[in-house]
């Protein structure tokens, strides 16, 4: 992912609880750039959704 043109390397456990008491439907596992979509609902889901899941403030779960 670039980010204002400089690459940026998508951190791991990105939407998923430090305590790992739950996990959002679009969240990674490890720093390869995959993106893992689990979702109970057939929905297209954008690089925006993820982006402002990695930027939230809050870690809490809340649906996207």
């Amino acid at each position: 992912m670039y980010i204002n043109g400089q690459p940026v390397q998508v951190p791991q456990n990105v939407g998923i609880a430090s305590d790992q008491s739950c996990i959002y439907w679009l969240h990674t596992h490890d720093t390869s750039g995959i993106i893992h979509i689990e979702s109970p609902t057939q929905k297209t889901y954008t690089l925006g959704n993820f982006t402002q899941l990695w930027g939230s403030v809050s870690r809490t779960c809340s649906i996207l």
